[in-house]
């Protein structure tokens, strides 16, 4: 029973239900002569709504509380004591008595649960727009209630009356009395009511918003995870854990491990999962998600493996399918692959159409990145097309210029490109960009990555990334839940929309190993949909900064 108590589905559950029990309550009863004699003027107008607005309070903090806000345990605590006045003062009121105590108990008991903690910046930030906001309209108040035409207003007004009644208006439930109620006057009065509320809506919203980060991590952080990578990397996409520079990073409390991650409305988004030590990736997680709850954050992890998926659960993080990586195996794809009847086809296809590609090793000079811009921003124009960040590289020159670039030459002319991401591991490669013009062949972007491979195969690249396919293998999936077999049902009607099944046959050609990736979240299910929403918010750029 203790352990249930202990849980903040049910203590949230508990709160909105003081809430509801207040709001429902005071339409039924009514506060004791003893209250009202205590509540004289416009003050006793605050007495009569006050049950029922902090009502409609808990029942806003339940959610807060769910989220483990320490503010809203705060506010909580106050607004149970507050309700358990009221019912005391109250006849019959047995049953409310009983469920405010357990609330204010229930709260009590736990609070070292509610450790979430709120960007203060942004709360003072509301505090002053909000407090502009009540100003100018008790000054519009007060002027409009001593200068306005009288018929609105009846007699005309002292201005200490006209503050008084203005301030009663925007704070009280009590409402002016118009001697011959008009049009202008209903809505001067109601004017005042939604500027008041307003202010309050916004600051009351500011004080919940969780901790924000500035853009970029400091240096230091960033050089302490490059180290690391290059000792422990094992990914050919370990770089974008260093750029672009839109990560933060957590470190084990022994230092030799890591997570990248980024910090998008109330998410906290780790890119591939831990780097580093292994042995310290159980330890690393949870303190990871530890901190995350302390600063109001939902921890989730981006495009994670196989490999970590044992530690993810030991942490209750919950997985999700979401598409299988192509790894091509250089050797192989030399000795047998290109051999096939469809790459005899590509190559035979590529001389009669005058295609070549030729390999520009870094570093890039302003000539080259001027040409390779002019294809990216033709990419860039067709429909559907955007950048990215967070992730994967967007067109940036001083990315490019560090990147082996392959170009694909048509006649002559360069029609497409293709990057490999840097990378940490001597045999393994990654493409990143795959961009090409309107009138590029309809075989060149194969031909293309052909010779990309046998040229890295040549180097010594065993291992070459052609990225993910997005719900590629989905069907295959053994013991799908609810959220794959929606996901299955969004390859299968969204098809006219996105070409999974294209994506994943042009790579198939290239006959890879196909590496499953997940989403890790915690929590409840809806929870995803809130990381879905944030990730997109995260790796979205509207227009490419470098893009003519």
């Amino acid at each position: 029973m203790y352990r249930l108590l202990k849980s903040t589905q049910l203590i949230s559950a508990i709160a909105a239900l003081a809430g509801l029990l207040a709001i429902v309550s005071t339409f039924t009863t009514h506060l004791p002569r003893a209250v009202h004699s205590l509540a004289p003027g416009g003050v006793y107008h605050v007495s009569r709504v006050f049950p029922v607005a902090l009502g409609f309070f808990l029942l806003y903090l339940s959610i807060q509380l769910y989220k483990r806000k320490a503010i809203a345990f705060q506010l909580a605590l106050v607004s149970s004591g507050l309700l358990t006045f009221f019912a005391l003062v109250q006849h019959h009121s047995l049953f409310k008595m009983l469920v405010y105590t357990l609330t204010l108990v229930v709260l009590l008991l736990n609070r070292s649960l509610f450790v979430a903690k709120n960007d203060n910046v942004s709360f003072k930030r509301g505090l002053r727009v909000a407090a502009f906001i009540l100003i100018c309209t008790f000054l519009y108040g007060v002027v409009g209630l001593f200068t306005l035409d009288r018929p609105d207003f009846g007699p005309p007004l002292t201005l200490p009356d006209a503050a008084k009644y203005t301030l009663e208006q925007m704070f009280t439930a009590k409402d002016f009395a118009l001697p011959h109620p008009t049009r202008e006057g209903t809505l001067f009065l109601r004017g005042l009511d939604a500027a008041a509320l307003t202010a309050g809506i916004l600051a009351f919203v500011s004080l919940f918003k969780p901790i924000r980060f500035a853009l970029e991590s400091s240096f230091a952080d960033r050089e302490k995870a490059r180290e690391l990578i290059k000792r422990f990397s094992t990914s050919t996409e370990d770089f974008f854990k260093l750029w672009p520079t839109d990560k933060h990073y957590y470190f084990s409390a022994q230092g030799g491990a890591f997570v990248a991650y980024k910090v998008s409305g109330e998410s906290a988004l780790v890119l591939d999962g831990p780097t580093g030590n292994s042995e310290q990736f159980d330890s690393l997680l949870k303190g990871f998600s530890e901190f995350t709850v302390a600063n109001g954050w939902t921890p989730a992890i981006l495009h994670g493996d196989d490999a970590i998926k044992k530690i993810a659960a030991d942490n209750d993080y919950k997985s999700v399918f979401i598409g299988n990586e192509a790894l091509v195996d250089c050797p192989t794809f030399a000795a047998k692959t290109q051999s096939s009847k469809h790459f005899r086809y590509i190559k035979n296809k590529a001389a009669r159409e005058e295609l070549s590609v030729e390999h520009w090793p870094p570093t890039l000079n302003w000539e080259q990145i001027g040409r390779l811009r002019t294809v990216s921003d033709a990419w860039l124009n067709r429909p559907g097309r955007r950048e990215y960040t967070f992730i994967m590289g967007y067109f940036d020159p001083s990315y490019l210029r560090e990147c082996d670039i392959f170009v694909l030459r048509h006649k002559g002319e360069i029609v497409a490109y293709s990057n490999l991401i840097p990378s940490f591991l001597p045999h393994a490669a990654s493409v990143d960009h795959i961009r090409f013009t309107a009138d590029m062949p309809s075989i060149g972007m194969h031909y293309l990555l052909m010779e990309m491979i046998l040229q890295l195969q040549k180097q010594g690249v065993t291992k070459f990334n052609l990225g993910l396919s997005p719900l590629s293998g989905i069907e295959e999936r053994p013991d799908m839940g609810l959220t794959e077999r929606f996901l299955k049902s969004v390859k299968t009607l969204g098809g006219k929309y996105y070409s999974f099944e294209g994506l994943e046959q042009f790579k198939n050609k290239f006959e890879p190993s196909w590496e499953p990736r997940y989403i890790y979240y915690r929590g409840l299910p809806t929870n995803l949909l809130v990381v879905a929403q944030n990730m997109n918010k995260a790796i979205t750029i509207k227009k490419s900064r470098w893009a003519k």
